[in-house]
């Protein structure tokens, strides 16, 4: 007997299997929220920038063996600006994830988008000292174009411009861009001023975690509207030539 599909407001797609328990798939992507904004507000408190050093992804941090900084880089963020652009991000894409495949899912796609994302570049960056969510909400934002791959969805260009556009074109865009800008900031650090700064292969990796995770495991459970006129347009067929569907 087939699963039974469930349709969802939040998005256009239909899930096939049924939904995680509605109690235990809210509340993960606002702990992280919660947890990004209060280590901020107390970092800032510390006079210095000890706490970067300390606990802050570089490569010079993996050879000393401080493990952990593959996770606490994470937490850190080097200003407001970068606080903010990471958590709205997060809580706007986050929030469908971890509705659709619930909290342990979430949690392990953003935390290895993260680590991921952090190894590659100080792998390509060696001297840098990487801050940032970034990696682990690029593996968020991917696995959501993987729910959203044939379906547009609505989203504000640097939180102004109104942009309407298809999951995987969002994917491709921001795969692209991350290789375009990161050879950019590779190849011509000079002229590439504050893009230079900007960890864009943390970004690639945590997106290449995102998109195989939602390969994975959406391709298989999830239902786009394509897909259902496809399975109409079959139906209609086979009603036609006198079979039965039942």
């Amino acid at each position: 007997m087939p699963e039974p599909s469930h349709e969802s407001p939040q998005y256009p797609l239909r899930w096939r299997g049924p939904l995680p328990d509605r109690g235990a798939r809210e509340g993960a992507v606002r702990w992280l929220v919660i947890l990004n904004v209060l280590v901020f507000v107390l970092v800032d408190w510390v006079p210095g920038n000890a706490i970067y050093y300390l606990y802050g992804l570089s490569r010079e941090t993996l050879e000393e063996g401080r493990i952990y900084t593959l996770v606490t880089h994470m937490f850190l963020h080097g200003g407001l600006l970068h606080l903010g652009a990471n958590m709205i991000a997060l809580y706007s894409f986050g929030r469908v994830v971890e509705n659709v495949a619930g909290v342990r899912r979430l949690i392990i796609v953003y935390t290895l988008g993260g680590i991921v994302g952090g190894l590659l570049q100080v792998f390509l960056t060696p001297t840098i000292l990487l801050v940032g969510a970034s990696g682990g909400v690029f593996a968020v934002v991917l696995a959501f174009c993987w729910m959203n791959w044939s379906e547009h969805v609505h989203l504000l260009l640097v939180f102004v411009i109104p942009l309407k556009v298809k999951g995987r074109a969002l994917a491709i865009g921001l795969l692209g861009g991350s290789v375009l800008l990161g050879l950019w900031a590779q190849f011509a650090p000079a002229s590439a001023g504050v893009v230079g700064m900007i960890g864009h292969w943390a970004h690639l990796g945590g997106g290449l975690v995102g998109f195989a995770f939602g390969a994975v495991w959406f391709r298989e459970r999830v239902v786009t509207r394509e897909m259902l006129i496809r399975e109409r347009i079959l139906n209609q067929r086979r009603l036609s030539q006198g079979d039965d569907i039942s």
